[in-house]
């Protein structure tokens, strides 16, 4: 039977904290082991670690930022695959992690599916996974995201890129690991507003410079995609409607 590793990184963010246990408590699935790597909250959150029975596998210490906690779990992780649920992420439904064993059987390096996007206006909006080759950005949301442990070896996040580590981290492990599964329905959901979203333009960069860092893309290509993704900021912002209506696609 196919055994996960959630990750769950919190900073301050108890209520959150909760909302992420109730999504894994849920589960149908119950083979995981689920890791809390807390960057020393001063709200209630250390109280709540040292009283919840779901885990033994939990610090609280200071961190060098999200992802050098990502790193922590990482380090501490030990069974079959990785999901990062972080502080205040859900599972899409309660038969998430059961979906997932189906492809898991085979063992392919990531398996990866589609999410919802919360809006602010508390609705529920489809968000389609692009193509495992897609080089832009991420092809779906980190939580939507499963990574084969053992494949990952000693590849970690780096923690020089602030927004995205993820997309830097994904695609190098693409580049050593070729095989993937496709789940064609939402596996998380993503609640906008994260440091991802609100640091649009710093995100930007980095992809930028992951890209040509990389060698995705030619530079010609780079560009382009850098201006496309200017646009759809712009849409995001004051044509929310029409920016979600093409992000379905």
């Amino acid at each position: 039977m196919t055994s996960f590793s959630i990750i769950t990184v919190t900073r301050n963010n108890n209520a959150g904290l909760h909302r992420t246990a109730r999504s894994i408590a849920n589960q149908t699935h119950k083979d995981y082991e689920w890791i809390i790597i807390d960057g020393d909250s001063q709200d209630s959150t250390k109280d709540y670690l040292k009283a919840q029975k779901m885990t033994q596998k939990w610090v609280s210490e200071p961190d060098d930022g999200l992802y050098d906690a990502m790193n922590k779990g990482l380090d501490l992780a030990e069974n079959d695959y990785i999901i990062f649920m972080n502080s205040g992420d859900c599972f899409a439904h309660i038969k998430t992690l059961e979906h997932v064993t189906k492809p898991a059987v085979s063992q392919p390096a990531l398996i990866y599916g589609d999410s919802f996007e919360l809006e602010n206006n508390n609705k529920l909006y489809p968000k389609r996974a692009k193509h495992i080759n897609y080089k832009d950005a991420l092809m779906t949301h980190h939580q939507s995201i499963y990574y084969n442990r053992r494949k990952i070896g000693s590849l970690r996040y780096n923690t020089a890129y602030k927004i995205a580590a993820d997309y830097d981290f994904t695609q190098r492990f693409l580049k050593k690991t070729h095989d993937s599964a496709y789940i064609d329905s939402p596996l998380c959901i993503f609640e906008i507003g994260g440091v991802s979203m609100i640091n649009h333009r710093h995100g930007r960069q980095e992809t930028y410079k992951i890209r040509h860092n990389l060698k995705l893309v030619s530079p010609f290509h780079n560009k382009l995609i850098h201006g496309k993704q200017i646009i759809a900021s712009f849409l995001r912002q004051y044509w929310p409607f029409f920016y979600r209506l093409l992000r379905r696609f």
